[in-house]
């Protein structure tokens, strides 16, 4: 019954409801016009803004860096934070799409992967091998005998994969890598 007397009245003055309408639009207008403002004053207070780059995608160890400049408050940025282009780079490390690349994510070659105690070993591989990335774990083995585990991939071609490998093994890697009797063995991530 109060509806129906209510909906009457509301029916009877029309100016009414649109002035209220009015009103309330511009209170709303006002409120977002104020914290707008109040946005616009604390960025000033944030100070200049500088150029970071952000990972385009998710990136693996050895991946390729794919990363797009973003102007951040120079507050909020981080001193190792890249701030020029990594194109080029390769990643050192995990990098999460959207996440700032930092100075220590990235790196100019696969070497860098590797502990400063490892060592390159380039190992001739057949047609129909394994698709190896740079930065994925693999095992060395030579006559039925494990030569290093958890030997890190530095380059793939067609033909060849370079393998980090601590130094203390180096030698009988290359060594079975020239008489062609290295397998590389897939570890699951």
């Amino acid at each position: 019954m109060v509806v129906v007397r209510i909906r009457s009245w509301l029916v009877r003055h029309p100016r009414l409801v649109w002035c209220a309408a009015a009103v309330a639009a511009a209170t709303a207008a006002w409120g977002v016009a104020g914290a707008v403002g109040s946005l616009e004053e604390a960025r000033r207070q944030w100070g200049d803004t500088v150029t970071v780059w952000v990972a385009a995608r998710d990136l693996a160890p050895g991946d390729t860096i794919e990363a797009a400049p973003h102007q951040h408050p120079r507050a909020v940025v981080a001193a190792a934070s890249l701030g020029r282009d990594p194109t080029g780079l390769i990643a050192l490390q995990h990098i999460a799409a959207g996440e700032p690349v930092m100075g220590a994510d990235v790196g100019r070659s696969g070497l860098e992967l590797l502990p400063a105690d490892w060592r390159g070993v380039a190992v001739t591989t057949a047609d129909g091998a394994l698709d190896l990335t740079p930065g994925q774990r693999v095992d060395v083995v030579a006559s039925g005998q494990l030569l290093a585990d958890e030997a890190v991939v530095i380059a793939a071609t067609d033909t060849s994969v370079t393998v980090g490998v601590p130094r203390e093994v180096a030698a009988s890697v290359a060594d079975a890598a020239l008489r062609q009797e290295v397998s590389l063995v897939v570890r699951p991530d």
